[in-house]
């Protein structure tokens, strides 16, 4: 029998089963809606990520995702996705779309320019719809907004600048099409790709590629190879508007090295390298400076936009001008280049804001063109803008007064500019005729600048005195001056009693003979002459001369050699008037000749009511001498004149410029010495012939005789009365009884008063002698000139002056000259001594 407790197994409890049966249903119904969730499709990791579904109906812009570097080549790496392995795409909602510029192709296959006004979706693409109703899909879009959208335009194009990754493309991105990559292909045209030390340049660091600079550098000035370097230094430019391709970047460079501890050793030196871009005209300079180790500054030019505010103070105002101011000095009788204008620190050309009002009166030159190939006529300093009369275009225009005639001289006179120095071509007729160099450094002929009716003569400039102060297109009067005074070299030898030879020399001056009087010969020192009037300079020193011409003369002789006696040294072309050829001819064949100028006024003095202007004697004028304009050629070419107070009492009665051309012809009474006024008075009544007979009067007769027939007739002035002896020895038997052999000094007067029609002239005196007296003086000058023993070849005539009376105390004899008979009252006493028959003679007029 069992135990009490005992229970049959086969009523336990059945809960344990329950629960693993209710766990084992949930496990396989949990494993199959995973699974069927896992089939769907449905992420079941909560911790991984989610990405998010795509919209199709989205604008898709492509995008780099990587960075591109500058000058890089964009190729299809760059655009992939590294995560996801696709191309990486910026999208845009496509109402964003709406009011962009769209370039594409539409449904009918037409190229589209236009703007988009709305969008479509169809079959989830996005389709734009442009202006005017055609339709583009997106896979048919070039660019939106200026964003490229189709991948092959920016696979395989090249970038100006570096790229960042996640931004789209632009046709600015790129180079132009088919440009290569690295520096070469980012290098403008016309430009050089350098590269440099960065450590050479200052101002480097901080700059970025495309950056516009300006090099410039501290160049020396003065002579370099000195033992003591200038300290002086001049700003240059090297390179303008120079563009940094590549700022500064680090290059490693290997480099090797050796010790006795450690041996042989390789280190990597790092090297601060920049690459810019420079015109290919500043690569010479730019190289020059490295060469030399100056330092080079780099100046960053402003990127930033020109705003509305500072383009008031761009635009300058209507009533001021720029023109071009030269930077360097323009020598004269230069061509004008473009150089001179531009600025080595701008390479540009330097202009100056002037008033227009300021510009016009001064005829500035306001554009470079106008003046490039012209020559300049006075030096140009440097900052000085130039004008249209710095400039050589052609001959001096002629003067209306240049003639030598009376009138002109009045007009000369009167007028306030009738002394203005010759311009050059200032009329627009003479403007388009004038000649002008075709090409930087041509110059015209020299017989283009000759005026017409005026011959041109080249004088060497050791002939001139005073060349250096000449400018073309001066107006001058030119006097020639040569010395009367001969040095002549003396030699005297003496020979002593014992052989001995001494030889001396010596030098004295022998003077020349001349007609010109004590005071315009300056003592009988020199001699001038007035050559030319009104001469027109073509060409003064400094005028350039043909290459072969001076080539010739700097290999031809000696330079140092004496050339006082030569035409030597640059030539000085001035063009005279026909009328003073022969006289400059002349005076340039003369030895010894100097030339000097006299120069002109610029312009004469106003004239005033106090004050008149009187004509004067340029030179001595001789009397009964005709005034006319050629009265004094030989050495004036023009009327003289002073001007003097109207009240002055002195000059009451004095002719003044404009009367004299009235009294023109007219037959002048008495000498006129230089610097005399004239007066009525001072002419023989209108009509009178030119010639010393015009004074002679009735009853007297003009003798002319020399000088040295007479002694002491030179002494005497026009108009003087003299009485004229003649002094001798008397021999006869009676004189020998008295005073022996010597004889008896005797002196009778020949004519008591004859006056001094004209003063000695070249040695020559004028008489007027009264009729009667004539023959007497002729036999008294016979007898002079055949009895010249006792007075050592002296005459027997002597004349001596007294008083000065009025002409009438001088009686005029008869018309006719009656004839000198000395044998006409002589008395004759026979005497008859003895056998001896003797005749003894008394009396007679013999002299």
């Amino acid at each position: 029998m069992p135990p009490r407790n005992y229970r049959n197994s086969s009523r336990r409890s059945r809960m344990p089963t329950l629960i693993l049966g209710g766990l084992g249903l949930f496990a396989l119904t949990a494993v199959g809606i995973i699974g069927t969730l896992w089939l769907a499709g449905v992420p079941l990791n909560p911790f991984a990520d989610r990405e998010p579904v795509e919209d199709p109906f989205m604008v898709r812009i492509p995008i780099n995702a990587t960075p591109i570097p500058a000058y890089a080549r964009v190729d299809r790496s760059h655009l992939l996705n590294p995560n996801q392995g696709g191309l990486m795409y910026q999208k845009v909602p496509p109402q964003a779309a709406v009011g962009m510029s769209i370039v594409g192709v539409d449904q009918n296959g037409s190229h589209v320019e236009s703007r988009v006004e709305s969008i479509k979706n169809v079959d989830d693409e996005v389709v734009f719809v442009v202006t005017g109703g055609a339709e583009v899909r997106q896979g048919q879009t070039l660019s939106l907004g200026g964003a490229i959208m189709n991948i092959n335009a920016i696979i395989g194009r090249v970038v100006k600048a570096d790229k960042r990754a996640g931004l789209g493309f632009q046709e600015s991105t790129f180079f132009p099409k088919g440009t290569p990559e690295g520096l070469a292909g980012a290098t403008p045209q016309g430009m050089r790709a350098i590269t440099l030390d960065a450590t050479r340049l200052t101002g480097v660091h901080s700059l970025g590629a495309g950056d516009l600079i300006d090099l410039l550098a501290s160049v020396p000035v003065g002579d370099t190879r000195a033992a003591v370097p200038a300290t002086a230094s001049e700003v240059e430019l090297l390179a303008q508007n120079a563009k940094v391709l590549r700022p500064v970047y680090v290059r490693n460079e290997v480099t090797q090295s050796a010790s006795l501890m450690n041996g042989a050793s390789v280190s990597n030196v790092p090297k601060y390298e920049v690459a810019i871009a420079v015109a290919a005209d500043d690569v010479i300079p730019l190289q020059n400076a490295l060469n030399q180790e100056l330092p080079i500054t780099c100046v960053a030019h402003s990127m930033q936009p020109v705003q509305e505010d500072e383009t008031a103070l761009v635009n300058r105002s209507i009533d001021e001008v720029r023109v071009p101011v030269t930077v360097r000095p323009i020598l004269a009788y230069q061509v004008v280049s473009r150089d001179a204008f531009v600025s080595s620190a701008t390479r540009s050309i330097k202009t100056a804001t002037i008033s227009r009002r300021e510009a016009d009166r001064m005829d500035v030159i306001r554009s470079v063109t106008e003046a490039l190939g012209a020559l300049t006529r006075q030096d140009i300093p440097a900052g000085r803008y130039l004008r249209q009369s710095d400039l050589l275009k052609g001959p001096p225009a002629e003067r209306k007064e240049a003639d030598t005639s009376l009138e002109a001289a009045v007009h000369r006179t009167n007028t306030a500019g009738g002394m203005q120095l010759v311009s050059m071509l200032q009329t627009p007729e003479a403007a388009r005729t004038a000649p002008s160099a075709t090409a930087v450094g041509d110059r015209p002929a020299i017989t283009t600048f000759i005026p017409a009716g005026r011959t041109a003569f080249a004088i060497p400039l050791n002939r001139i005195y005073g060349a250096e102060h000449l400018q073309i297109g001066d107006s001058i009067d030119l006097l020639a001056s040569y010395s009367l005074e001969r040095l002549r070299d003396e030699e005297e030898t003496e020979t002593r009693p014992d052989g001995t030879v001494i030889v001396r020399k010596s030098e004295s001056l022998t003077p020349r003979t001349t007609q010109r009087s004590w005071e315009e010969t300056f003592g009988n020192r020199a001699e001038p002459w007035f050559v030319a009037s009104d001469a027109i300079v073509v060409a003064p020193v400094g005028f350039p001369a043909p290459a072969a011409a001076l080539r010739a003369i700097q290999s031809g002789g000696n330079p140092q050699a004496d050339r006082s006696d030569r035409m030597a040294g640059p030539a000085v072309i001035i063009a005279v008037s026909d009328q003073d050829v022969e006289s400059f001819a002349t005076a340039m064949a003369t030895r010894e000749s100097l030339f000097t100028v006299a120069f002109h006024a610029a312009a004469s003095a106003s004239p005033s009511p106090r004050r008149k202007t009187i004509a004067i004697a340029p030179e001595s004028i001789a009397a009964y001498a005709a005034l006319t304009e050629n009265a004094w050629k030989g050495n004036r070419r023009s009327i003289a004149t002073r001007t003097v107070a109207t009240s002055d009492p002195r000059f009451a009665d004095a002719i003044t410029l404009e009367q004299l051309s009235s009294f023109y012809g007219r037959v002048l009474k008495n000498d006129k010495p230089r610097g005399e006024f004239f007066t009525a008075a001072d002419f023989l009544p209108a009509g009178t012939a030119a010639g010393i007979a015009a004074s002679a009067r009735v009853g007297f007769t003009l003798l002319p005789i020399a000088d040295r027939e007479i002694e002491g007739l030179d002494a005497f002035e026009s108009g003087d009365p003299v009485s004229i002896l003649l002094r001798g020895v008397l021999r006869s038997p009676v004189t020998q009884r008295a005073a022996g052999g010597a004889g008896v000094a005797t002196s009778i007067v020949v004519v008591p008063a004859v006056r001094i029609a004209r003063a000695s002239v070249a040695g020559q005196s004028i008489l007027e002698i009264p009729n009667e007296h004539l023959t007497r003086l002729q036999a008294a000058i016979a007898r002079s000139l055949t009895d010249r023993d006792d007075f050592e070849d002296r005459s027997h005539l002597v004349a001596v002056g007294i008083e000065r009376r009025d002409d009438d105390v001088i009686v005029a004899g008869s018309d006719e000259i009656p004839s000198f008979d000395p044998l006409a009252n002589v008395k004759t006493t026979q005497l008859i001594i003895g056998g001896r028959r003797s005749v003894e003679v008394y009396g007679g007029g013999g002299l």
